[in-house]
């Protein structure tokens, strides 16, 4: 659905609508902010929105998202992907230099390679990046969820053609 384009304006929208699947959920923005460092009245806004929205709803006394996942067209303008994705890197970059004890790495995998490549080779390479995000968010989401985490990955060229 279009509306599904508006949880891109801000990182915390899909973290908020995700947090919603874990079994110690509390409709309390003071806990959403704290759980997702935010400040408590933009998880409090961004709460009310995803509640007026119809991203969430209550069922048996249980908020619940209203459907299992949102789907992004291509059509989406390429500003707002954009956006979106400065602001993953950014709460990547936020981690990297703030969560640096030895526990903070047992819960986190920042990795890369750089790699000389065959340019026939990048399509098929993209594809296959594509199917392993879906195969891990499977198998990240089985089971009773306690956490919320953020996967991104990036292929791009350092070189010019």
């Amino acid at each position: 659905p279009l509306k599904d384009v508006l949880l891109l304006d801000e990182w915390y929208y899909l973290a908020i609508l995700n947090l919603v699947t874990c079994e110690d959920f509390r409709d309390e923005t003071t806990w959403i902010a704290q759980r997702l460092r935010l400040p408590a009245p933009t998880a409090k806004s961004a709460w009310e929105r995803l509640v007026q929205l119809g991203f969430v709803e209550k069922r048996s006394g249980a908020w619940q998202k209203s459907r299992h996942r949102a789907r992004f067209p291509n059509t989406i303008p390429y500003l707002k992907k954009q956006r979106y994705y400065r602001q993953h890197f950014q709460k990547a970059i936020e981690v990297l230099t703030t969560q640096t004890s030895p526990e903070d790495f047992k819960h986190r995998l920042i990795n890369g390679m750089t790699v000389a490549t065959n340019a026939h080779n990048v399509e098929k390479a993209k594809i296959l990046l594509e199917r392993t995000l879906g195969e891990l968010a499977e198998l990240l989401s089985a089971g009773d969820a306690d956490r919320v985490y953020q996967m991104s990955v990036q292929l791009i060229p350092l070189t010019k053609e």
